[in-house]
């Protein structure tokens, strides 16, 4: 409940003054003669509690983010907090300074450690001072680059030195160790794309996410290979939504054509089911759904003979049909991969692999919309195919049916 609450305090109103990375904060937080900052306890739950929150990343603005943290922290809820940055030989403010955090010392007393650093390479003297929290077995919470918080060079000669997120031996480092994966990669196209965060089945009871329906942030998330057995996952991070909607059009999404007529279509099939498939699901209807159920204006495209968003943007369409599924209840599962369709006492049971292992879902029915082959980075690979022949279907040969025409 209060990790929750604290969450969406944090996205939805506090502000901090900053400019070019100089960070700026009340007088009355900092504490005396000590290069960090302070934040004395308010009334509140968190009484005669101390947090310890460590900033030192390069890409996230840990340095802006941790001290609004602790001010909603220490005024609402009542902890004391202290907020240490990575700082340069002069003592400012330095996220690219990745071996001075002073005031490691802090930890002695915390109840709880918030590590929000990417690859810093800390004296022993100091680093000391996680270690030994780390391994008391008091709480702790890593945010995002914690995964690879640290990194030691070949050479280096630190006790520590296997606490880094690629070290040969202590495979993984602290990250896979301690909070179940190292770094391996961005999921989704950093620095241009957000996430949603779908809770997984069974999970929407947990205390955690209490109150919490729908969450979206505004960058990617990061990939991981595999987590411990007994990890709880409470949100699972959307990237694969709509791909291939997304570069649709150019970006822009042609949602539609502007007329349609069977027999501007060729099919080596039947053309009575093809003639079917018109007057089931028309173009009016379909514009109809688009424009009126999900908001999306549609405008046409002179020369082309296609219907585009107003908005020009692919992502909007995506979002506004992700927003609309969600909204009808659908179990929308991400980062799972199916892996076959069986048979099952008259009805079907779908196999596959999940971030957290295997799965199987029993349905009285499935609809294979997988897309053909050509673009399988967005999960157009063929896949489907093999799903609708281990089913006894029949497919007819594959050729390219989009292909550019020179003259």
């Amino acid at each position: 409940m209060l990790l929750t609450t604290l969450a969406l305090s944090l996205f939805l109103g506090i502000s901090i003054a900053a400019s070019n990375r100089v960070l700026h904060i009340e007088e009355e937080s900092m504490a005396d003669d000590a290069p960090w900052v302070e934040y004395e306890a308010g009334a509140g739950p968190g009484e005669n509690r101390h947090i310890v929150l460590i900033a030192g990343d390069e890409e996230y603005r840990s340095e802006e983010a941790l001290p609004m943290l602790a001010r909603i922290l220490s005024r609402r809820h009542g902890f004391r907090c202290t907020v240490l940055f990575s700082q340069d030989a002069e003592g400012r403010i330095d996220p690219d300074a990745r071996g001075n955090i002073p005031g490691l010392g802090e930890l002695e007393t915390a109840d709880l450690m918030v590590l929000f650093t990417r690859f810093r390479e800390l004296p022993d003297k100091d680093m000391r001072w996680i270690v030994d929290y780390v391994e008391s077995g008091r709480p702790f919470l890593g945010i995002r680059t914690a995964t690879h918080a640290f990194n030691y060079t070949e050479d280096s000669d630190s006790r520590y030195a296997h606490w880094g997120w690629n070290h040969p031996k202590w495979k993984g480092g602290f990250g896979r160790h301690y909070l179940g994966e190292t770094w391996v990669n961005h999921h989704g196209h950093h620095g241009s794309e957000s996430t949603r965060g779908v809770i997984p089945p069974g999970r929407e009871n947990h205390p955690i996410l209490r109150g919490v329906q729908d969450v979206w942030g505004p960058t990617d998330v990061y990939g991981i290979r595999e987590l411990p057995e007994d990890t709880v996952v409470l949100l699972e991070g959307s990237k694969a939504c709509g791909l291939k909607i997304l570069v649709s059009g150019g970006g822009r999404c042609n949602v539609l054509p502007v007329d349609s007529d069977p027999a501007d279509f060729f099919t080596t099939g039947s053309r009575n089911v093809l003639k079917r498939l018109f007057r089931t699901w028309r173009l009016d209807d379909v514009t109809r759904f688009f424009e009126h159920e999900l908001g999306v204006e549609l405008v046409a495209e002179e020369g082309t003979g296609k219907l585009f968003p107003a908005s020009q943007s692919a992502r909007a369409v995506r979002d506004d049909l992700v927003d609309a599924v969600v909204r009808e209840g659908v179990d929308l599962r991400v980062l799972h991969r199916v892996r076959g369709i069986e048979p099952e006492g008259g009805a079907f049971v779908v196999r596959g692999d999940g971030p957290t292992g295997p799965f199987t879902i029993p349905a009285s029915a499935v609809v294979v919309a997988t897309g053909g082959l050509s673009l399988p980075k967005t999960g157009s690979d063929g896949a489907g195919y093999d799903f609708v022949r281990g089913l006894g279907h029949d497919t007819t040969a594959l050729y390219p049916a989009l292909v550019p025409l020179r003259s």
